[in-house]
């Protein structure tokens, strides 16, 4: 079992004819079950409950120029399997498949809103993920 802090940003820009900017904050605790005791890697369920903090900004081209911005922020709460293949005593290789799926509330601002617009609203994201972690097997307090 691994108990640990997942810290995510992400950004995402389209550009075309429009274009969208958006970026993701993600912090959060999580845990893994790892299921297999070999000391080179083993396959893992994960869990994670987290804060999220979403951005987007839109800038549309048609006859006029509009321009929306979303800020909104909320909890998720993110399935995920993977694998961890150990290089060294406290380094290893991450690499594996999480859905996420966000609870948001936020306000929308633009050129043809007037005032504020309120918004609750359900983000859901299918990820790829790999990376180095450090393991902490022992804590000296």
């Amino acid at each position: 079992v691994a108990i640990g802090l997942s810290f995510k940003v992400s950004r995402e820009v389209q550009e075309s004819i429009n274009r969208v900017e958006s970026e993701t904050l993600q912090v959060g605790p999580f845990i893994r079950y790892y299921t297999s005791k070999d000391s080179n890697g083993s396959v893992y369920p994960e869990l994670s409950i987290h804060y999220i903090n979403f951005s987007d900004n839109q800038r549309i081209i048609d006859t006029n120029v509009v321009e929306k911005r979303l800020r909104s922020s909320g909890v998720g709460v993110e399935l995920g399997v993977g694998y961890t293949y150990v290089l060294g005593k406290n380094i290893g290789f991450d690499i594996g498949l999480n859905y996420t799926a966000g609870f948001m509330n936020g306000t929308t601002t633009g050129t043809n809103i007037s005032g504020n617009e309120e918004n609750s609203f359900f983000l859901g994201q299918l990820n790829f993920r790999f990376g180095f972690i450090a393991l902490v097997d022992e804590f000296f307090f």
